[in-house]
């Protein structure tokens, strides 16, 4: 993979990271929808100290298995759409700026991601 795909690649993940502790420091809540084995979901908001450890768990997977790494990062950028809709329909939670804000940040590294999938395949 080039060296700028790569660099791309790592500044839109570190804007997610740059999000997330942004939210942690200004208080604003985020929602990962975590689905359990039993059925119950966890009621927003979620501990950002675990968005960012799942966060990070996708650049080592991403370097070890290639394209796991993306779709690890895709499931998560689903998660957070998830947890945006299922936090306001079924918890009564309203989303934060910053919770949309990582929703967008995300999409578009997923997007981004995605497109370079051809270079993971090497």
């Amino acid at each position: 993979m080039p060296f700028t795909r790569v660099l791309i690649l790592l500044l839109l993940l570190s804007s997610c990271v740059a999000i997330i502790l942004l939210a942690w420091f200004s208080g604003a809540e985020l929602y990962l929808y975590l689905p359990s084995r039993r059925g119950v979901l966890h009621r927003p908001p979620t501990d950002p100290r675990l968005l960012l450890f799942l966060l990070s768990f996708s650049v080592p997977l991403g370097y070890w298995l290639r394209q796991a790494g993306v779709y690890y990062f895709m499931v998560m950028t689903g998660g957070m759409i998830a947890g945006s809709i299922v936090g306001y329909l079924g918890f009564d939670w309203t989303p934060s700026i910053m919770q949309h804000a990582l929703v967008v940040a995300m999409a578009a590294t997923s997007i981004y991601g995605w497109r370079q999938k051809d270079y993971f395949e090497e």
